[in-house]
C-alpha cells in the first residue's frame, strides 16, 4: 500500500515539475499574452454581434408594430369643406399687404 501511495506521489511531483516547465515556456514564447489578446477579441466580436442582433430585431418589432397600427387603426376621415376653407384661409393670409 504504501509502494502504491509513493508511486502516486512520485507521479504527482513529475507532473506537477512538467507542468511548470510548460507554464515557463509558454510565458517566455509569449504565446499565452496573444491567446489572451484573439480570446477578447473573440468575446468582443461575440458582445457586438449580440448587441446587434437584439437591436435589429427590437426595430423589427417597432417597424412590425407601427405598420399594423397604421393597417388596423381608425383612418381619419376628411371632410372636404374642412379643406377648402383651411387653404382659403392659408391663401388670404399670404396675399395679404403688410
Amino acid at each position: 500500500m504504501k509502494n502504491i501511495q509513493s508511486w502516486l506521489q512520485n507521479g504527482k511531483q513529475k507532473m506537477a515539475a512538467m507542468w511548470q516547465a510548460q507554464v515557463e515556456k509558454l510565458q517566455k514564447s509569449g504565446l499565452a499574452a496573444k491567446l489572451l489578446g484573439v480570446t477578447g477579441l473573440a468575446l468582443t466580436m461575440v458582445l457586438l454581434f449580440t448587441f446587434g442582433a437584439v437591436v435589429f430585431v427590437l426595430s423589427g418589432l417597432l417597424l412590425l408594430i407601427a405598420a399594423v397600427q397604421l393597417l388596423l387603426g381608425k383612418q381619419p376621415e376628411l371632410v372636404p369643406n374642412e379643406v377648402i376653407i383651411e387653404t382659403t384661409a392659408v391663401e388670404k393670409e399670404l396675399y395679404k399687404s403688410p
